[in-house]
This record gives structure tokens, sequence and C-alpha cells, in this order.
């Protein structure tokens, strides 16, 4: 019983850090795709971002829908600046894991919230799920 006590207490520490270390290059991954994300929304390759994205995304929206956001986004913002990582969450699953990462972007014309899921499976890092707000979108 001792045993399996102080085997636990070792066991329990040693996996926060490879975890610890497994997010540190998950978020790293996560925060150049959102760079490249805002790369390619600055040059209004929204066919590209879509082309690039994960099943799971093309599965729930379709082309023409998920480039008519990017191209409205473009269009009442302007040009990706800047963006701030707010917070992120991941999932680690036998599929591999989901990254929800958040962050305040400065735009052109406005700023915005933004929430990138990314996929990081066999296939790398790819983009699910794509939300943002900011009253521009409405009010323009």
């Amino acid at each position: 019983m001792k045993r399996a006590s102080y085997l636990s207490l070792i066991l329990l520490p040693l996996s926060l850090i490879f975890a610890g270390c497994g997010a540190k290059r998950d978020l790293k991954q996560a925060d150049e795709a959102v760079t490249g994300f805002h790369a390619q929304l600055n040059a209004g390759s929204f066919d590209q971002i879509y082309s690039d994205s994960d099943d799971l995304l093309k599965n729930a929206i379709s082309q023409q829908k998920f480039v008519n956001l990017l191209d409205a986004v473009h269009r009442k913002l302007g040009s990706a600046e800047s963006a701030d990582r707010q917070g992120f969450f991941i999932n680690y699953g036998t599929q591999g894991e989901m990254i929800r990462v958040t962050y305040a972007t400065r735009y052109d014309g406005d700023q915005a919230s933004e929430e990138f899921v990314f996929h990081n499976g066999r296939d790398g890092l790819r983009l699910v799920g794509y939300h943002i707000n900011s009253d521009a979108l409405i009010t323009q």
C-alpha cells in the first residue's frame, strides 16, 4: 500500500510536467497558425484558408458560406494588425488534441474578439472552428 502511494506521488508530478511541455508546444503551434490565418485573411486568400481546414469544419459549413464570412470580416474590419492571446483550452483525446484559443485582435477598422479551434491530429494542426465578435461587423 505504501509503495503504491509513493509511486503515485512520483508519477502524478511527472505526468503534469510532460503535459505542460506538450501544452507549450501546442500553444506555440496554435499561435503560429493564427498568425498564418491572419496573413491569409489580409491577402484575401479565403479559399485557401477553407482548403487547409480540417474536415470537421468542412462538414459543418460550406466553402461559400465560410468564404463569405471571411470576406465580410476583411471588408468591414480591414487587415489584422495584432493579436494577443487571452486564453486557451486543450483537450487531449485518442484522435489528437483539440485546441481552443481566444485572442483580442486589432484590425485596421476596429477591435475584435476571436476564437479559433484547431484539431492537432495525424495531419498536423488544422482549423476546426472560427468565431469572431466585433461591433463593426454588425454596424457597418
